[in-house]
């Protein structure tokens, strides 16, 4: 679609209701993925070649970074559950079926993610170890401790 022939909202984004293209794009964005919540909460991909699978199936990741959020006064870096549930909930419906943390989450959030169908990757924050590649006897220390 041109610039010139797109119409535009009171604030000046795209007014894409007036769009059948645009919107039907963006439905299908948001279609839930099948059979993911629905899933057994045991099951996890497994590696086929080059695929995972999940059970019989192919499993595409459509998954999202989440976090890292600021701490609060304890802390905690995941501190609403109840956000996180709206936000998961969320990403169900606009077809996210894993996140990835940056920082270790808490086991309620593993259990709330469980509850959605989402997989979790749990990464942790490596930057405070990045300087040990610098320094042979720093990596080896860091190794065996």
């Amino acid at each position: 679609m041109e610039r010139d022939a797109m119409q535009f909202n009171e604030i000046g984004k795209p007014d894409v209701q007036n769009e059948p293209d645009v919107q039907n794009e963006i439905d299908s964005l948001c279609e839930k993925t099948p059979g993911i919540s629905n899933r057994d909460p045991s099951s996890r991909p497994q590696v086929r070649g080059k695929f995972l699978y999940l059970g019989d199936e192919k499993f595409w990741i459509r998954g999202v970074t989440y976090g890292t959020f600021r701490p609060d006064e304890f802390g905690n870096e995941f501190h609403d559950r109840a956000k996180v549930k709206k936000d998961f909930a969320q990403m169900v419906e606009c077809g996210i079926n894993s996140v990835r943390t940056y920082t270790r989450p808490p086991r309620w959030l593993l259990d709330i993610a469980g509850e959605y169908g989402i997989f979790v990757m749990a990464d942790f924050p490596f930057e405070s170890h990045v300087t040990f590649l610098g320094n042979s006897g720093t990596l080896l220390t860091e190794l065996t401790y």
